[in-house]
């Protein structure tokens, strides 16, 4: 250990001052405070973001093909061309329809979104595992037709699994008939997948009774494409972080000189040459003929605003810990004060003036680790506590307005990194000024009055 780091932690360690003393621990809680906050929020919006991300693509795809102005007519051929573009794990058919549905306790009817898929995906999708339950159909034990409702909705329609509900569609199919169009379903699972839209709006069945009830054989909507494991959104965020404050800073004054807002950071920051070769491959594949789409563009106002609330959040509860550094400035001085009669013997010694600087830098710079560290760990075992116990949960009015009914709190490496380098970065400012007053110090008036 060099005799500047001894001294400074001598310092620290057995301060002979007690209001020095105080002060000293004062500024170790005010850093530690400050850092933990900025913890818990980016892991907050951190664990929201991700959390709404894996949602969204477990219950859809990363990539969508659909036609314009009208159903896919030709699935098989469609779905034999999707599936052979490289870069695709698998692509299934899905059909949407808004419906109505009514039950024994619900006449008045409420409006849903009806959707078929085919149970098979549960095997790859968690999210769709939920939906259709353990037994993996949505049919019933004795063939009948079976329908999967969230809790939210069940609990609105006032149904559980083995109630009957009717659910009726528009005929917009062209076929001279005007009269809308139903089917009874048993209700064989309800399920809760944590997003409030899917629990609240959504009801799922089979594919090939969609097909019936839509009178829509062998059509689709749209397909949905899951990408290659290489190619997952999960893999491709690893190089989030590693120009956030760059990218950030250039979105900002896009945003404030006005121009169009650019693309959110949550998506530059990924691989997506990957998407884009796959989206232009199966366009090239089809000859065009259908539309291809993807999560980014379906989410990207959403995005976008997560990322510059995120930014946003790290500048304002930075504040913190910036104001927090004023108390290892007032701690430095009082213990130059304090110890201006060591410092008139170290220089009466001989001790050059960079020798003393570098005393207190390393004294701010402990103060500043220490409170840093503290607070990292603090932080960080309050985010554990707050996901595994699920203490940050809403109920149904909260969960419409932010998508979720529960939020985790994620912190990754890189975002601790970022947060202690940025403490101990204006800790270490905090102390220049300090040690350079007491580099100055005169070592004949520090020791005539002792």
């Amino acid at each position: 250990m060099s005799l500047a780091r001894r001294i400074a932690w001598r310092y620290l360690r057995r301060p002979s001052d007690r209001l020095v003393s105080a002060v000293g621990l004062v500024s170790i809680f005010g850093l530690v405070i400050g850092v933990m906050a900025l913890v818990i929020s980016m892991a907050l919006m951190t664990g929201y973001r991700d959390d709404l991300k894996k949602k969204l693509l477990g219950g859809n795809a990363e990539v969508f093909v659909y036609a314009v102005g009208g159903p896919i007519s030709d699935t098989d051929a469609a779905l034999r061309t999707v599936r052979t573009t490289p870069g695709v794990a698998e692509a299934w058919p899905v059909l949407y329809q808004h419906s109505v549905v009514t039950t024994e306790k619900s006449t008045v009817g409420t409006e849903v979104m009806l959707k078929g898929i085919e149970p098979s995906r549960a095997q790859t999708a968690p999210m769709l595992a939920k939906v259709l339950g353990g037994h993996r159909t949505f049919a019933t034990a004795e063939g009948e037709s079976g329908v999967a409702v969230g809790k939210y909705l069940a609990a609105k329609l006032g149904v559980v699994r083995g109630s009957s509900i009717s659910v009726t569609v528009p005929n917009d199919r062209g076929n001279g008939s005007f009269l809308p169009r139903s089917a009874s379903f048993v209700v064989t699972n309800v399920y809760a997948t944590g997003f409030y839209e899917y629990d609240a709006h959504w009801i799922f069945i089979d594919l090939s009774d969609a097909e019936r009830l839509l009178a829509a054989p062998g059509t689709a909507n749209l397909l949905e494409v899951k990408l290659a494991p290489r190619a997952t959104f999960d893999r491709m965020e690893r190089r989030y972080w590693s120009s956030i404050i760059l990218a950030l800073w250039g979105d900002v004054k896009d945003l404030v000189s006005g121009k169009k807002p650019p693309e959110p950071l949550f998506f530059r920051a990924t691989n997506n040459d990957v998407i884009d070769r796959v989206i232009a491959d199966i366009g090239r594949r089809t000859d065009h003929r259908y539309a291809v789409s993807d999560w980014r563009d379906i989410n990207h106002q959403l995005f976008s605003m997560l990322a510059l609330q995120q930014f946003v959040l790290f500048i304002i509860i930075g504040l913190i810990v910036f104001v927090s550094t004023f108390n290892i400035v007032s701690t430095l001085i009082m213990t130059v004060h304090e110890k201006r009669k060591e410092i008139g013997i170290l220089a009466s010694m001989g001790a050059e003036k960079k020798l003393v600087r570098r005393i207190f830098l390393w004294y701010g710079t402990m103060v500043g680790f220490a409170g840093s560290a503290t607070g990292i760990v603090i932080g960080a075992a309050a985010c554990w506590l707050i996901t595994k116990y699920q203490l940050v949960s809403f109920g149904p009015e909260i969960a419409e307005v932010y998508f979720v009914s529960s939020i985790p709190f994620i912190t990754r490496a890189s975002d601790l990194l970022i947060i202690a380098g940025f403490s101990l970065l204006v800790s270490f400012l905090a102390t220049i000024v300090p040690s350079a007053r007491a580099a100055r110090l005169n070592p004949v008036e520090a020791l005539r009055h002792e």
